[in-house]
This record gives C-alpha cells, structure tokens and sequence, in this order.
C-alpha cells in the first residue's frame, strides 16, 4: 500500500531520508557510531525515515542540505576550541530556521513523538520558504570548548583521548529541551549540535502568551548564559567562544549512558574500557 510524503502529502512511491543530513556522516564516519535509544545499545548506525517522496528528497530538501553543507563549510563547524577567543559566523536566517526545522521534523517523525501542531503548520515554509505568520522564531548560538585533561581523568579515557590530552567537542545531537513547570506541547524547543556548535531553536504560535515566551527565554539563558542570539535582518554575528566545555556539556548524557559504555565494551574486548 503506498503512503503519502510527510511534506507534500502525495500519495506514492517513498524514499529514504537522513535525520541527520548526509554529508555530515560522510564528513565525520566515526560519528555513526553512537548509543541508539532504540535498540538500548551502541551500534554503528545512520538513522534514516522512509517517508519522504523523490519530488521532495531530491529537490527543496536535498537545496536545504547543499546550504546546510555551505554553512558548515564557511564557518568552519568542523572545529575545535580550547580557549575563549572571538569568532564569527555567517548565516542566512530564513534558510539557516528551514534548514534546522527540517533536521527537528524528521526527528520527531523518527523518534514517533508527538508532532507539535506549530511544527507540523511550518511544513510549507520548510518545503517553499513562504512566508507564514503562525509563529515566531528565535535562534540561538553556543560555541562550546574542549575539555582539558587533568588529574585523574587519564587513567578513565582511551587510549585516543589521552594522546589528545582532551575531551574533543565531535559529537552530532538532535533533542528536546524541556523545563519543569513549563508545557511544551505547543511550541518548539529544540537543540541541533554540530561538533562544538550548540544551536538553540524557539518557535512558538503567534497567540503564544508573550509573558510565557519572555519566562521561558529568561529561563533558558540562565541555563545557557553564553548563548548568542542570532538577528534574524544580519546576516552575521560576533560572539565569544563559551564558558562551558565538552564535559560539562555531556555530563548528564555521559552519565546516564556509561553504563551502556561499559557493557559494550566489555562484550567487544572482555574488559572494561572506562573503569
């Protein structure tokens, strides 16, 4: 039985679509290897979601990619830092919002969580950048440092790591950032990380309660004090590497997951490779 495309709602054919985009696997291998939530195991993997048309895979989304691949190219993503210098990036806001909305829908399809009505509102403007008025959006940017080995921390890393002398900031994530007390069913709060670039996106309905959007912003940069607000008529933005480094930034993850760590390694070396 054929299905209808997530995007154009065509009835048809189906094919595969990345969640994270394509380039960045070929870009960094070694960033296919990770803990699936789904499987509850490390695996080497690329999470894809079969319901996308040709029409739309190779065409908007597929231009959406090449500019996401020219943004990461130019400002040089693939970086990382160990020190608070200044840097800058180069962005095009309305391509740069499309780009990341398209990487949050396809999660949220691949993952089976709730689709959050805004989003699903915003799927035009992801296919054909028109121009809707159901939302308002914020980024935001946080350039994280590497993580500088000391004391202990060298008898409990790789081999790899300790040649490094740091915990390098190489990791891709896609999620959810939620609050207590606050209902996020109906606006969208999300993080895209690329490497040591944590982007932050905001979209909330035009009839969102503006007291409840100023609360929660106030909220999160408490929590991200270093994030750099992008202005959607620039088409720059200087800003000054974060305060946060690579453990601080996936200690909660990095928690939650050893133990997974553990058994994995353990059943590929027979021993444990973090003690």
């Amino acid at each position: 039985m054929q299905k209808k495309c997530a995007y154009c709602g065509k009835i048809g054919d189906l094919t595969k679509e990345h969640i994270i985009p394509n380039f960045l696997c070929k870009k960094h291998p070694k960033q296919n290897f990770g803990y699936s939530q789904k499987a509850d195991r490390y695996i080497t993997w690329q999470a894809v979601i079969k319901d996308v048309c040709g029409d739309c895979n190779n065409g908007p989304l597929s231009e959406l990619d090449e500019y996401g691949e020219e943004f990461y190219t130019k400002n040089k993503c693939y970086r990382n830092f160990t020190s608070r210098k200044n840097i800058g990036l180069f962005y095009d806001y309305e391509t740069l919002l499309r780009w990341f909305l398209k990487i949050t829908y396809n999660c949220i399809r691949a993952h089976k969580q709730n689709l959050p009505d805004i989003l699903f509102q915003a799927v035009p403007f992801i296919i054909d950048g028109k121009k809707i008025k159901q939302f308002r959006s914020e980024i935001y940017i946080e350039v994280i440092k590497d993580y500088i080995l000391k004391g202990d921390d060298w008898k409990s890393v790789p081999e790899e790591i300790q040649k490094l002398g740091r915990l390098p900031a190489e990791f891709f994530r896609i999620g959810a950032m939620n609050y207590s007390n606050i209902d996020i069913s109906n606006f969208i709060s999300r993080y895209i990380v690329i490497n040591s670039y944590f982007f932050y996106i905001f979209i909330f309905p035009i009839n969102f309660d503006v007291s409840d959007e100023k609360k929660l912003l106030r909220t999160f940069k408490e929590k991200i004090g270093q994030a750099a607000k992008l202005n959607p008529k620039n088409k720059h933005i200087n800003f000054k590497v974060s305060k946060r480094d690579s453990l601080q930034a996936y200690e909660e993850q990095g928690n939650t997951e050893l133990d997974k760590w553990r058994n994995h390694r353990m059943s590929v070396e027979g021993s444990y490779f973090v003690k």
